[in-house]
């Protein structure tokens, strides 16, 4: 198997396939080798090939979870939605305890609009996979892009609780707690979960800490982290943050620069009404 992922990363695709195969023979039912033989199979263009090989695993096996995970996967990249549906459900049946084909059928209701409906299936996925920690923060982006932001940060709080280094849950919950929490105490949560990233190399982290720390009156120091994160990747978000920074510095050319960015994106954003604002203020 690790031979194949070395294989797989240099792009030889035929031998990577040769090698996991070989490692499902010795160890059929493993999740790891036949997700990543199905990824090099779709790269050189056999995905009809992916889908005969997982029906032929599921005539001899119709109980081979993964198998069911990633016929689920491969309809769904065909935009065949109810097949997929109907696969992530069966997968989540037999193996209930297994998060992915829980989070795979959520998404697939929340990618068609219907939050509700993914939240209500990471709920019910939480109670049967006790102890899942990629459920719960699921389940707290979802609340998040929902607008609950209360049961979002609830979510997070127990998620670090259980796991004080789920880095992530503290980079969303400082993030949401000084983007939607105006009280003092709040913020000095999202400095607390925050400071952790001072040195961080990824680039979302740091725009965070320079948020978090611009929200509590430490703009110096915020600068230096959103300017890192700002050079590092085109999250509007990203220069959202830091074209505020620019403005309430007086740097308002550069101020602009950032916002337009950001705005040129054609997605929604925590901030985004706020970043239209800024703008304007500055035409």
């Amino acid at each position: 198997y690790l031979s194949g992922l070395i294989q797989q990363a240099q792009g030889d695709h035929p031998a990577a396939i040769a090698s996991f195969n070989q490692a499902l023979q010795k160890a059929p039912n493993t999740v790891e080798p036949l997700t990543a033989l199905v990824r090099s199979r779709v790269v050189t263009g056999e995905t009809d090939l992916a889908m005969r090989e997982l029906k032929g695993m599921l005539e001899a096996n119709p109980k081979h979870f993964v198998a069911l995970n990633l016929v689920g996967e491969l309809e769904r990249r065909a935009k065949n939605v109810s097949a997929a549906k109907k696969a992530f459900e069966q997968a989540s049946e037999v193996n209930p305890g297994w998060a992915i084909p829980h989070m795979n059928l959520a998404s697939t209701y929340a990618q068609q609009g219907d939050t509700n409906k993914a939240i209500e299936i990471l709920r019910k996925a939480k109670d049967a996979a006790k102890g899942e920690g990629l459920l719960a923060l699921e389940l707290a982006k979802l609340y998040e892009r929902a607008g609950e932001y209360d049961l979002a940060i609830a979510e997070y709080e127990l998620i670090l609780s259980e796991a004080p280094n789920v880095h992530q849950a503290a980079n969303n919950l400082a993030l949401l707690l000084v983007s939607t929490e105006q009280d003092a105490a709040a913020r000095a949560r999202a400095v607390e979960l925050a400071s952790r990233f001072a040195k961080s190399n990824n680039p979302l982290y740091r725009d965070t800490l320079g948020w978090v720390q611009f929200s509590s009156g430490n703009i110096g120091e915020a600068l230096a982290h959103l300017e890192f994160a700002a050079a590092a990747t085109q999250n509007p978000e990203v220069q959202y943050h830091l074209g505020v920074v620019y403005k309430e510095l007086g740097r308002s050319s550069e101020a602009k620069i950032q916002l337009e960015r950001a705005l040129a994106v054609k997605t929604d954003f925590l901030g985004k009404q706020e970043a239209e604002e800024a703008l304007r203020e500055l035409r």
